[in-house]
């Protein structure tokens, strides 16, 4: 499906951020990313917020339910890997926070998994050092 991402147009489906949303269309126990937001009065899904999980994705986003009063949609992503999900939310939190502005509820930089000292995959970035 066509989405508009706040104003770029990419390929991807977006779902309603309830529990039946979570228990019809995210992964149960599969790594991924996903992205938390709304759709504007054009219909452009706006991201509010960007993550990632190891524990599967259904359970993760079970956790944000109600935490993010705006948030009405979701949308997610399976990765191979720890890593590949970890540089997919620094891409995200990048696009989205910094150029976009609208990842509203990422107040810091993705922290690296656990007892790795992976960089962020994004040129420049100094929210690590």
């Amino acid at each position: 499906m066509e989405v508009n991402y706040w104003h770029e147009t990419m390929m991807t489906d977006i779902f309603p951020f309830t529990e039946e949303g979570i228990k019809k269309y995210a992964w149960a126990e599969l790594i991924g990313n996903y992205q938390l937001g709304c759709l504007d009065e054009d219909g452009s899904f706006r991201v509010l917020y960007v993550g990632r999980t190891t524990d599967g994705i259904r359970k993760r986003l079970s956790c944000h339910i109600g935490k993010f009063p705006d948030v009405t949609h979701f949308a997610c992503d399976i990765s191979s890997s720890e890593k590949m999900a970890y540089e997919q939310e620094c891409i995200d939190y990048h696009h989205f926070k910094g150029e976009m502005g609208t990842a509203i509820y990422n107040e810091i930089h993705p922290a690296r998994p656990a007892g790795t000292d992976y960089p962020c995959p994004v040129e420049d970035c100094t929210e690590l050092d």
